[in-house]
């Protein structure tokens, strides 16, 4: 897959079906036509040559390039991470995250929790939707 501004993926993927894409090759930095006519006509070429987008890619790599590859399920858990770092160390956050959780949960059932109750709800929450939509991004079993 190449895009422009492919980054942004992510905000028109449903996390829990299977991803659209296995990997990627991106830009470190603004890249030029040139160049990515140059790199890319060289990656396809070797690509052609052995089929695998991996190797291709390692060897455009060992001869500098600004472009880097990165698989679905690493991009995955780096978001997921982030979120949960965000959610560990960002007491804004985190406190009006728990606090939209609170009134969600009275106004849908009428019961009050603390933050307490809510916290430990939302880190086993946050395991099985982990566990949930990591399945998205596993390739091994793809018919």
């Amino acid at each position: 897959m190449g895009v422009c501004n492919g980054r942004h993926l992510y905000k028109g993927v449903n996390p829990y079906e299977k991803s659209p894409y296995s990997g990627y090759i991106s830009a470190s930095q603004k890249v030029s036509p040139k160049e990515i006519y140059e790199n890319f006509s060289e990656l396809f070429t070797d690509l052609i040559e052995n089929g695998n987008i991996v190797e291709s890619y390692l060897k455009l790599d060992e001869q500098g390039t600004n472009f880097y590859y990165k698989d679905s399920k690493t991009t995955f858990e780096d978001a997921f991470k982030s979120t949960i770092e965000k959610f560990n160390n960002d007491t804004e956050f985190k406190s009006d995250y728990l606090q939209s959780c609170i009134d969600q949960m009275k106004e849908e059932t009428g019961e009050v929790m603390s933050e307490m109750e809510t916290e430990l709800i939302m880190k086993k929450a946050m395991v099985d939707i982990y566990d949930a939509q990591k399945k998205a991004f596993e390739f091994e079993n793809c018919e």
